[in-house]
C-alpha cells in the first residue's frame, strides 16, 4: 500500500495573484485566472487539491511524473 501524497496550497495574497499547489513539497501547479482578486485563485486551488488528492487521480499524477508505484 502506498502512502497518499500530501497536497498543500500557498494561497494568493495581495502581492501575488496566483495560488501555488505543492505535491509532497514540490511545486505542481499555479492557478492562472483572469482574476485580480486572490479569493478566486484560492477557491480554485482548493477545488483542484480536492480533485488531485483522490487516490485514482494521485496515482495518475505519480505515473506521469515517473514515480515508482507498486503494483
Amino acid at each position: 500500500m502506498t502512502m497518499p501524497s500530501t497536497y498543500a496550497i500557498e494561497p494568493a495574497d495581495g502581492q501575488f495573484d496566483a495560488a501555488l499547489i505543492r505535491r509532497n513539497g514540490a511545486s505542481l501547479l499555479i492557478t492562472g485566472l483572469n482574476c485580480d482578486h486572490p479569493d478566486g485563485h484560492n477557491r480554485l486551488a482548493q477545488l483542484l487539491v480536492d480533485i488531485l488528492a483522490r487516490p485514482e487521480v494521485d496515482a495518475l499524477i505519480a505515473e506521469v511524473l515517473g514515480e515508482k508505484v507498486p503494483a
